[in-house]
């Protein structure tokens, strides 16, 4: 890093902005037709004639409807859809773990959803940037003011970011435009210097605007400048510049990467992804307009013809309004053609309206709009509905895995945020047992919901084959697990968690049972042959755990 950092960082930021002109070209194209309330790549947005060259919303419908599914699908109200998990098998189960997981959870969530917080509007606007663009980019931070986590959304046209090798995006630039008032309400910690132009635009046009800068990057590419470096070592920097004046207003140590950027569909060697959503549904979005155009006039056409006159025949104007009347010349001979007759150009317009509806069809099929749905299983057998259920999943998968996986991101930054925060208390708190472990979480949504109750269809699909191959051969039921295949069916059933005994004492109380029946077997043999209640005793005993006293 150069003695001038601020300009060197304004222009590292510029190189990255012009490279991506062909994405955010791409980006304007996608929203115009998509989503116009984010076409404003190019330039601001006119709230004058907006959206006036769109014929028909069908396309705007379907990025709506996926957008909204995505937000249901996976993080669906009223559940903790995300729970913090050990990734050690061994401690799963553990009682101490499971409940300080849960607690920790708890915290959490609350955090998340705290209406100042704003965690489920910054959500919603990422799920239908990533619908339309394949990108979001989302930040969390601490709202130091209200004491509270802070997330938010932000505009692709203003952010460009750079992935290291391991393909993890370590290097963040984001464009803002403020005004002076609400760049001295932002910038008022200890250590920020804003320029003298700043507070004077405060005292006399409070809403006149500057340029800002934010950049986050790794802590080993840049050096302090304002002050020194800090001494503990953190893995990235967190700088804001003035770009107006060229100067740095404030640069402090982060222990996180405060950005999330969620993708959908990644290209080798692009730090942005795709959308194969929109990609794929351009041209049927571009036809869709031009044939609503096209069935529109044919139909004013149908209703409102066209008049064709004969030159000196129809006198003075054409009246075609309500009891309007127009004069033909008396000398006109009729045997000629008629003086005044419609044009009928819309005659076949149901031909359109068929095309538009195979279009509408088709992009139903790209958004993945009738594959959310899980199949109809009446009048299938248990096989048949299981097959179904997994070819449904199969067909929705490429949606959802992302997805989640973005969710997943998420949830590790704002559990990062506030492990620094204290949130979950010091670490003495934590057991022993989760030291040096990582905490990843397990998501409950109907995805995972629908993965489950696949194992009953599977259970019941099951025991079918092996009801039939038990006609033949009686041993073929000791080749299953019975036990193990019965408790996943009912987990997957839906059943709480709670109407399960835990596997130990299931098996407890499965021992006591067989000792049972091995004393009532005994029993039986002795009144049968008249055996001694000595052996009998002994018998017991042996069973019972007895035998080594009694002897």
């Amino acid at each position: 890093m150069s003695q001038d950092t601020a300009k060197e960082l304004c222009s590292r930021a510029d190189k990255l902005f012009d490279s991506r002109a062909s994405a955010q070209s791409l980006w304007q194209e996608l929203a115009e037709q998509f989503y116009p309330e984010r076409a404003d790549f190019s330039g601001e947005r006119q709230q004058h004639g907006f959206a006036d060259h769109l014929f028909n919303s069908a396309p705007i419908t379907m990025r709506r409807d996926l957008g909204n599914a995505i937000s249901a699908m996976t993080r669906p109200s009223g559940r903790q859809w995300g729970k913090p998990m050990v990734d050690d098998e061994s401690l799963q189960d553990d009682d101490e773990v499971k409940g300080y997981l849960d607690w920790m959870g708890g915290i959490q969530w609350r955090a998340m959803y705290d209406p100042l917080a704003q965690f489920v509007r910054a959500t919603k606007e990422a799920d239908h940037d990533l619908v339309t663009f394949g990108n979001a980019v989302c930040s969390i931070e601490a709202n130091k003011r209200a004491g509270r986590m802070l997330y938010r959304t932000h505009h692709l046209k203003d952010c460009a970011w750079q992935d290291n090798g391991d393909g993890v995006t370590d290097l963040m630039f984001r464009r803002m435009k403020l005004s002076a008032r609400a760049a001295k309400q932002m910038f008022s910690m200890a250590g920020d210097t804003l320029h003298e132009s700043i507070h004077k635009a405060c005292e006399k046009d409070p809403f006149r605007e500057f340029d800002f800068l934010h950049c986050m990057m790794p802590a080993e590419d840049y050096q302090y400048v304002t002050k020194p470096a800090p001494k503990v070592k953190a893995p990235f920097v967190s700088v804001y510049l003035d770009v107006t004046n060229g100067k740095i207003i404030r640069e402090m140590p982060s222990m996180e990467f405060r950005y999330v950027v969620q993708r959908w569909v990644t290209l080798p060697g692009c730090q942005y992804a795709i959308s194969p959503a929109t990609i794929t549904a351009l041209p049927d979005a571009r036809m869709s307009q031009v044939l609503s155009r096209i069935i529109q006039e044919a139909g004013e056409k149908s209703v409102d013809p066209p008049m064709k006159g004969t030159e000196e025949a129809v006198r003075g104007e054409l009246n075609l309004y309500a009891s309007g009347i127009t004069w033909v010349d008396r000398e006109y001979d009729e045997r000629l053609g008629p003086a005044l007759e419609p044009i009928m150009l819309g005659k076949d317009a149901g031909l359109g309206v068929h095309l538009f509806e195979r279009l509408e069809l088709a992009m139903q099929n790209v958004f993945y709009l009738n594959k959310l749905s899980l199949p109809q299983s009446q009048g299938k057998t248990a096989y048949e509905t299981a097959q179904l259920v997994e070819e449904s999943l199969r067909a929705s998968a490429p949606l959802f895995e992302p997805m989640e996986t973005n969710n997943a991101a998420l949830l590790d930054t704002t559990l990062a945020v506030l492990q620094r925060a204290m949130a979950f208390g010091p670490v003495e708190w934590m057991p022993d047992k989760l030291a040096k472990k990582n905490v990843t979480f397990s998501f409950a949504n109907p995805l995972h919901d629908a993965l489950e109750r696949a194992k009953v269809m599977q259970y019941q699909g099951m025991a079918q084959i092996v009801a039939m191959g038990a006609q033949f051969d009686q041993t073929i039921v000791q080749d299953i697990d019975w036990r193990q295949a019965n408790r996943d069916a009912i987990s997957g059933g839906g059943a709480p968690a709670k109407w399960l005994k835990p596997k130990e004492d299931a098996d407890a109380a499965v021992e006591q049972q067989e000792q049972e029946a091995q004393v009532g077997k005994l029993m039986g043999a002795a009144n049968l042959g008249g055996q001694a209640a000595e052996s009998v005793g002994k018998g017991v005993a042996a069973l019972t755990g007895q035998g080594k006293k009694a002897a």
